[in-house]
């Protein structure tokens, strides 16, 4: 069994409640799970696959039940501070023997890569790691043999592992798909942190409508680049990285 595991929770602080900004009449983490159920379709119906919302335990995190209940999306609460773990708990649960990885701030992420390493699993179930590579920030897609996963995690047991977490992954064998060459373009952006990450967001799924769901990633990075919509939130890249490098430095600093 293959879950695809969507990692989301409430309580950003930089863009609070960010995965329930709506628009063209439903929020941002809707359009991210349409797009997948629209590529898994028949995987999904057939139950070879199945699409989860992996969060925390925190109190505010349960408004995703409702919301995504209807599309047959499980919400699993897990560990707030350890998201390895947390995906271990949730895979061990469900007997999922590897799940695939979607980052929920990424709400165009690459359903079709996605698919991609679902395909690899199938073809060679000896790799720990799969990752899809060479698209622009936002998305790429990682899948993770659970097996694995349960080993790396006997190493780093009560660690703080909420940011930069794949680190403690050490010589995993690996398959990665190159998907482009997109990702050397520093200046397209598609992941949402901040109100101009919402902005570039709603510029696309607006110009789309109801077809967004549908759209292949060629088609949505022209679309980005001649509608010149990076324009809105390409000045964010460099102070994402800078925040992101200082958390994970605290973190490993708090882990001693």
């Amino acid at each position: 069994m293959v879950g695809i595991f969507i990692t989301a929770r409430l309580g950003s602080t930089r863009l609070h409640r960010k995965h329930l900004i709506s628009v063209e009449g439903k929020t941002m983490i809707e359009w991210l799970v349409l797009r997948y159920k629209f590529i898994f379709e028949r995987e999904l119906s057939s139950g070879n696959v199945q699409l989860f919302l992996t969060t925390s335990t925190k109190e505010e995190n349960r408004e995703f039940t409702g919301l995504l209940g209807q599309y047959g999306v499980t919400v699993f609460f897990g560990e707030d501070s350890n998201i390895p773990k947390r995906y271990y708990d949730c895979a061990k649960e469900y007997l999922i023997d590897y799940f695939i990885v979607v980052d929920g701030d990424d709400i165009l992420c690459s359903a079709y890569g996605s698919h991609q390493l679902y395909k690899c699993i199938l073809e060679n179930g000896n790799y720990d790691i799969l990752r899809v590579q060479g698209l622009p920030i936002g998305l790429n897609s990682s899948a993770f043999k659970t097996s694995y996963v349960e080993d790396t995690l006997k190493k780093h047991p009560n660690e703080n592992l909420e940011v930069g977490w794949s680190r403690i992954f050490n010589s995993p064998r690996t398959k990665n798909l190159k998907l482009g060459n997109y990702d050397i373009q520093g200046d397209l952006r598609f992941t949402l942190d901040y109100e101009d990450d919402a902005t570039f967001f709603k510029l696309i799924i607006s110009n789309y409508g109801e077809k967004i769901v549908k759209v292949s990633d060629v088609e949505l990075i022209d679309t980005v680049l001649i509608q010149k919509f990076y324009e809105v939130n390409s000045h964010l890249s460099t102070e994402y990285w800078v925040n992101y490098k200082n958390e994970v430095k605290k973190q490993i600093l708090n882990n001693g």
